[in-house]
């Protein structure tokens, strides 16, 4: 290689460089224009709990798996399944349907969605009733966390879920596009203390 390039003028070498950084250049636009074109959502599977003071408090499955004592003890006791998404496209995104699905999505149990308010006190967000109304807009980078209200209605829910495989959370646009996230352990976590605290009350 660099005998070919020592072989070569410098009019030459110049004229390959410039070549290359135009291919360059070139593949960076068309992923850039793929990207301003493209719907992005992130979504993350939470649990949430509403803490004494009447603010509600969200955590990851990584987060719970630190806590200990008392506190590990209240979010198993009354934790519920949250969900946050986040348009990370550069436009806003219609939300058509949140839902509980299989691996495949070929199966889903759409359910409410409860949105907290964007208010924040000491990094804790106040918790106000806002049941959303699909479709829903998010503008781009635009995010909304909330409660998936229906599961808790029901009492064997969390079992019914694991029994079925719906182990994703699953959020679809109105263009069809589908992003999902896996939740079984957050499932499992919940599942466990609901059993534990029936066995406990007979």
């Amino acid at each position: 290689m660099l005998k070919f390039l020592s072989s070569m003028s410098v009019a030459e070498l110049l004229t390959t460089l410039a070549a290359w950084g135009g291919l360059m250049l070139g593949i960076y636009n068309i992923w850039f224009e793929h990207r301003l074109h493209k719907t992005r959502l992130r979504i993350t599977p939470l649990i949430s709990v509403m803490t004494d003071d009447k603010f509600r408090v969200t955590m990851t499955a990584a987060a719970i798996r630190s806590l200990t004592g008392e506190d590990r003890e209240k979010v198993r006791r009354f934790g519920v399944i949250a969900v946050g998404i986040v348009n990370l496209s550069e436009f806003s995104v219609d939300i058509r349907e949140v839902s509980f699905s299989d691996q495949q999505g070929d199966r889903r149990s759409p359910v409410r969605f409860l949105r907290f308010s964007a208010g924040t006190k000491e990094g804790k967000e106040f918790f106000n009733e806002d049941l959303l109304r699909f479709p829903v807009r998010l503008a781009s980078h635009e995010a909304i966390t909330g409660i998936v209200i229906d599961l808790h209605m029901n009492k064997d829910g969390f079992s019914k879920l694991l029994h079925w495989k719906f182990t994703k959370l699953r959020v679809e646009t109105a263009t069809g596009d589908a992003f999902s996230a896996d939740c079984e352990t957050l499932l499992r976590f919940l599942e466990r203390a609901n059993r534990a605290s029936d066995e406990s009350s007979r």
